[in-house]
């Protein structure tokens, strides 16, 4: 296994590719996600797609969505 150094945590790029979002952001927040009943999920999804197309998404909201798939 790889070693990996202290804050050279691998990143992976956003669906538009404008953030990127490291892999244990995407990790907590399926973690927090998961917890939701699946209409709080789908809503929080739906919300960051559509600041993401919007040009306003962030990491949070780029987590979000490679968390749930979307």
């Amino acid at each position: 296994m790889e070693r990996v150094e202290e804050g050279t945590m691998p990143k992976a790029k956003a669906s538009k590719g404008d953030s990127k979002v490291s892999n244990s952001l995407v990790v907590r927040m399926a973690d927090r996600l998961f917890k939701l009943p699946l209409s709080m999920r789908e809503n929080r999804l739906a919300k960051a797609k559509a600041r993401i197309d919007g040009g306003h998404g962030g990491k949070n909201d780029a987590a979000i969505v490679r968390a749930l798939g979307g």
